[in-house]
């Protein structure tokens, strides 16, 4: 079976500027976790999820802080040590809310073609614990294949054990 006949061809995408709260708000509305982001003419340049916003709340929860080590030990220096700030997720969110796609994006994206076979996709999914996988053709975004497809195909009796 070839991924054409398991993808989505009507993609959600996201813009290389898009803000976080269009995103959050983008990911609610079609209730998805994930999207490609695609430049202006259609070429795949990242992806992003909701674990890529998490960790971008998570890394802005966290400060350096500068620790001074005292000429008693023999020693002189500076040091930066990361400490977690107790800030609510939403304050965080509010302060990164217009954060972009780009800023947060994964730019390493695996692609695939949409005359692959399906079996190249479940392995690029299994391996790698992703969760969905753009569809090329001609350098530009065709689809998506998730691995909700993956299981609906299954449940149709599509793919052979």
């Amino acid at each position: 079976m070839l991924i054409s006949q398991v993808m989505q061809k009507k993609v959600i995408t996201l813009k290389p500027e898009d803000t976080l709260r269009d995103i959050a708000q983008k990911f609610s509305d079609h209730d998805i976790s994930g999207a490609p982001v695609v430049d202006i003419n259609k070429h795949v340049v990242g992806i992003l999820s909701e674990a890529d916003i998490l960790n971008t709340l998570k890394k802005h929860q966290k400060e350096l802080r500068m620790v001074y080590i005292s000429p008693s030990t023999g020693m002189v220096g500076l040091s930066f040590r990361e400490k977690n700030v107790d800030k609510e997720t939403e304050v965080v969110f509010s302060e990164l809310g217009n954060i972009t796609a780009q800023d947060m994006m994964k730019r390493d994206v695996i692609t695939v073609s949409p005359d692959d076979e399906l079996q190249v996709v479940v392995e690029i999914i299994a391996k790698g614990k992703i969760n969905r996988v753009p569809v090329v053709k001609n350098g530009k975004l065709a689809g998506i294949v998730t691995r909700g497809d993956i299981i609906r195909a299954m449940s149709k009796g599509a793919m052979r054990p």
